[in-house]
């Protein structure tokens, strides 16, 4: 599905994170950060920036930045900039409980667990059992 350029630059500005203080000029030899807020996104080809009132999507080179002008170039890098969805990250590693925790575990009555009260001490406590309403 084809969008126009505007379009697709439009969706990108409201999903491009802020990023203030990154704009500096060198005045003699004092270094002075500049009162923008650009909106960036970047990929290992691509990258969107946005300073009021412009906004544009760049390619990667060796050179350095060039302007995307073409709708097909400017929905691959759209593409690319589009963050996972999952809230939270997966663990891959098991962590290894030593055996003695485990019968210690083992050890707590069904519908009851451990709680740590403000002054260190442990005790047991019931669940609460929630119920849909």
């Amino acid at each position: 599905m084809a969008k126009s350029l505007e379009k697709i630059i439009h969706n990108l500005k409201l999903r491009a994170d802020g990023k203030p203080g990154i704009l500096t000029i060198k005045l003699g030899s004092k270094k002075f950060s500049l009162p923008f807020e650009p909106r960036i996104l970047q990929s290992d080809d691509y990258a969107f920036i946005h300073l009021v009132p412009s906004a544009a999507v760049f390619r990667v080179t060796e050179e350095g930045l060039v302007e995307i002008d073409s709708v097909e170039e400017a929905s691959a890098a759209s593409a690319k900039f589009r963050k996972p969805r999952s809230g939270r990250p997966r663990k891959n590693s098991e962590v290894e409980v030593p055996e003695e925790l485990k019968a210690l575990i083992e050890k707590i009555p069904a519908g009851h667990r451990l709680v740590q009260e403000a002054d260190g001490n442990v005790r047991l406590v019931k669940t609460r059992r929630r119920r849909r309403s």
